[in-house]
């Protein structure tokens, strides 16, 4: 089972942070993103495994912010703060990212009117494909310290949200 999962994320990094030099694609975003929640859920998942396939789906984001930034520059501002704070953000505690970013706490601080948009806008549903998976992590490293399993179901939940999110990305 180790073995299956090292390899797994080894072949799943290199294909989804390749990304990184392309456009940001929806569907291998969905299709990763539903991987990690069955992960999460119906098997004993290695944690390191679980951060790894997260902070790929965090570079496609980043990827889809940045695209986003050079096309709308009304969205460039939002787009620009996340894309910048992306590392910091995978830190944080769930509170803390709750808080600056699901709350937009950080962009209200930076003089960036998000309430605007409505929830389901596209720039406010790509700020969610960095944010969330990045929630998923703190989720999975606290899944490593404790094996409590209410960590993998946060996880899932969050991903979740984002599976929703997309819908609503051009």
């Amino acid at each position: 089972m180790k073995y299956i999962s090292i390899k797994f994320v080894f072949i799943f990094i290199i294909v989804f942070t390749c990304t990184k030099c392309f456009a940001f694609d929806k569907e291998a975003y969905s299709v990763a993103t539903k991987d990690i929640i069955k992960m999460a859920l119906f098997t004993r998942p290695d944690p390191d495994v679980l951060v790894e396939m997260q902070r790929a789906l965090v570079n496609m984001g980043i990827v889809a912010c940045k695209e986003r930034a050079s096309i709308n520059p009304v969205d460039a501002p939002l787009m620009n703060l996340v894309v910048s704070s992306a590392d910091e953000i995978s830190s944080l505690s769930i509170e803390q990212i709750t808080e600056d970013w699901h709350r937009y706490g950080r962009a209200t601080e930076a003089g960036i009117d998000v309430f605007k948009s409505g929830e389901y806008a596209p720039a406010i549903s790509l700020v969610n494909t960095v944010t969330l998976p990045s929630a998923g992590i703190r989720s999975a490293l606290d899944y490593k310290a404790t094996r409590s399993k209410k960590h993998l179901h946060k996880l899932a939940e969050d991903l979740g949200k984002v599976l929703k999110h997309l819908e609503y990305i051009p």
